[in-house]
């Protein structure tokens, strides 16, 4: 029979194994919930940061390419891809900030950025990517482009609301940003959307269907990209096996995000929302 010292002494020690067990597996969670609470603090950081640069030089970056932390460009100003990793450089921000347990988050946009046609339009969303500085371009001015004396500038051809007539001149002041009040989509007219990004949950409802760029901080996930020939690429094997069809969805470069993909954190910017931040910043004139 124990005495009642050694029965002490024994719950004692229980105790302290009671007390490790707790610690460790309090251990355990801050080590798989801390680095999820940070990538969503850093991806809404970028999120931001992206934001005030639109506020600040009208038009959003290209994507980097090449892990230099650059926007990489064209000669003719157009984005060399739409798909990479955000250039933290040229964004003000640090390299760790724009990456989640060692992978780069993927910065994915306007698909007709690639295109100098497409971004100095003002028909088209993509012209939110052309440098305030570079030349303005609109297809031939015909009935198509209507201009009305109160209503202004309209991309496609109306015939409600009075009296509209061809439009003969681009209605853009020098300087100002590429991407009108006019720039679809303005209510039903979803003109020239071509390359548009769409935001889903996974139960299949559609958030937006014209996103002009996602951000992914991909979870759990440490080597999702190649650099091959001094550009980054996609590992398609990697992005295949992951463990969900919905994370396997954010990385396979096709215009479809779920915002609410298992570990995956996501962020998404709007034509609507970037008309009202040149809006209120004057980009717009």
């Amino acid at each position: 029979m124990k005495t009642a010292q050694q029965q002490k002494g024994a719950l004692m020690v229980d105790a302290v194994i009671g007390i490790m067990l707790v610690g460790l597996l309090l251990i355990g969670i801050f080590w798989i919930y801390q680095p999820t609470e940070n990538s969503r603090q850093e991806l809404e950081h970028a999120h931001q940061s992206l934001k005030t640069f639109l506020k600040i030089n009208g038009r959003l970056p290209c994507p980097d390419t090449d892990l230099d932390g650059v926007e990489n460009r064209d000669s003719d100003n157009s984005c060399t891809e739409h798909y990479g990793t955000l250039p933290w450089i040229t964004l003000g921000l640090h390299e760790n900030t724009v990456k989640m347990r060692g992978s780069y988050f993927l910065y994915q946009v306007h698909k007709r950025a690639k295109t100098s046609d497409n971004i100095g339009n003002l028909c088209d969303p993509a012209a939110l990517f052309a440098p305030v500085s570079a030349s303005y371009t609109l297809p031939a001015l015909s009935d198509t482009y209507q201009l009305h004396d109160e209503y202004g500038f309209a991309c496609t051809k109306q015939t409600n609301g009075g009296t509209w007539s061809a439009a003969t001149s681009d209605p853009r002041s020098s300087g100002s940003a590429h991407m009108h009040l006019a720039t679809p989509p303005v209510g039903t007219d979803n003109a020239g959307l071509a390359g548009k990004l769409e935001i889903k949950r996974s139960d299949g409802t559609v958030l937006s269907d014209v996103a002009v760029y996602a951000i992914v901080a991909f979870g759990n996930t440490p080597s999702l990209w190649n650099i091959i020939n001094g550009e980054i690429e996609i590992n398609d094997d990697t992005c295949d096996n992951r463990p969900h069809s919905d994370q396997q969805e954010n990385c396979d470069l096709d215009k479809t995000f779920i915002i609410d993909a298992s570990e995956d954190k996501l962020r998404f910017l709007t034509p609507h929302e970037a008309k009202y931040i040149l809006l209120i910043s004057g980009q717009i004139r």
